[in-house]
Order: C-alpha cells, then structure tokens, then sequence
C-alpha cells in the first residue's frame, strides 16, 4: 500500500520536483540554523559581490563532509529528504481531498512537530514545550 502510494504521487513530476526541493531547502536549513548570524552577516555584506555570496552560501553544502561525522551527515540528508516526502505527499493529499481535515490534519500537526523538534535533544524539546508539545 505505501508503496503503490509512493507510486502515484511520485510519477507526478511535479510533485517529484517539490520534494527535490523541500529537501534542497531543508538541508541548506539543517547547515546553516546553527549558524544562522553568519549567513546574515554574508548575505548582507555591502564587501562582497552577489557571485561571491552564492558561493560562500552554496559551499556550505561541502561542510557536511568537514563538520558532521558520517552518521550525523547521513541522518541530516536523511530528514531532509523524509520531510521533503511527508510535506509532497501531504500537498497531493490536501489537493485531492480538497480540505484540511481528517487525516491531512494529524499529517500537517506530524509535520510542523518534526520540523519544530530538529533543533536536537536540548533545544528540540524546548521549543515542542513551548507550544505545549512535550513533557518532563
């Protein structure tokens, strides 16, 4: 069943298209958040030209093999690439039952609570806390 699900929404490339670049954004989120004043920093330079922003900005990509530990890596593209699924699927599912009740709700709750929860152990479970997410 998930995988004849997969199928159907999936063969459609736009959804196909969305997914690849949720989980581009949701990587580029996962590097650069712990960094997120030096990003702003680069971006808002008046000492740098656009193409250098763009490479500073898109070499980051490249810090996964320097600052992440291979299973950290892999677990980081694997959530971006999870969520970029979970979010595809939620639209097609959206889309064709033409409301956001049922099953699109719990999904989109699922959805905000992991993308709210990605901060890590420390920080994950403070932020789920503050919108009366998790327990002690």
């Amino acid at each position: 069943m998930l995988i004849r699900a997969f199928k159907k929404v999936f063969l459609k490339q736009s959804y196909f298209i969305l997914a690849v670049v949720i989980a581009i954004i949701s990587l580029f989120l996962i590097i650069w958040l712990p960094n997120i004043r030096l990003f702003f920093s680069t971006v808002f330079s008046s000492s740098s030209s656009i193409g250098e922003k763009f490479v500073f900005i898109f070499s980051s990509f490249q810090t996964l093999r320097t600052n992440f530990t291979p299973l950290s890596a892999l677990l980081s593209i694997l959530i971006a690439v999870l969520f970029a699924i979970n979010t595809s699927m939620l639209v097609y599912q959206i889309k064709n039952q033409g409301s956001f009740l049922g099953n699109s709700g719990v999904g989109f709750l699922g959805l905000l609570t992991g993308a709210l929860g990605t901060g890590g152990a420390s920080c994950g479970l403070v932020a789920l806390s503050l919108f009366g997410l998790s327990g002690a």
